[in-house]
């Protein structure tokens, strides 16, 4: 399994991408932007601590889209269920996992690519900079992971 790269996710459905760093295992750090299970075949994970606490945290945001806009109720008044939806938005930390719910588009799981790898955290930050600062991703919410001075 990979780590310490820097990688780049594009969307299906669109000409938005992503570029990331991570030193952990890509498969573990796909799962938290919100890939399928399927993708991520690691039974022994369950066992780990933070694996339960990343298990807890993706059944909170899966019920997303099965939350209703709204409702009336026999007043004809709305129960206040958008602002549980869009708590519930908000409490998506990844870009790529927000992406896909808002536009309901498909993320290409299957074919993302590693741009550079560095086994020293501080370079690939740099790396994972330079690489946004060319390719001016659109999905990426941070714009560099240090600052470049050239």
């Amino acid at each position: 399994m990979q780590s310490n790269i820097v990688y780049q996710l594009n969307c299906s459905s669109c000409p938005a991408t992503y570029i990331g760093e991570t030193t952990r295992q890509i498969y573990r750090r796909l799962k938290e932007h919100g890939a399928p299970q399927p993708l991520v075949p690691t039974p022994e994970e369950r066992v780990r601590r933070s694996a339960r606490i990343a298990e807890k945290a993706k059944a909170k945001t899966a019920n997303i889209s099965f939350l209703p806009n709204s409702s009336n109720d026999e007043n004809g008044d709305t129960t206040g269920s958008t602002k549980i939806d869009e708590q519930a938005l908000l409490d998506i930390k990844s870009a790529v996992h927000r992406h896909m719910h808002e536009t309901n588009h498909i993320i290409d799981w299957k074919n993302w690519s590693i741009l550079t790898k560095d086994r020293h955290s501080y370079r690939l930050c740099v790396r994972e900079s330079l690489a946004i600062a060319k390719c001016q991703p659109s999905l990426n919410v941070t714009t560099r992971s240090v600052l470049l001075l050239i």
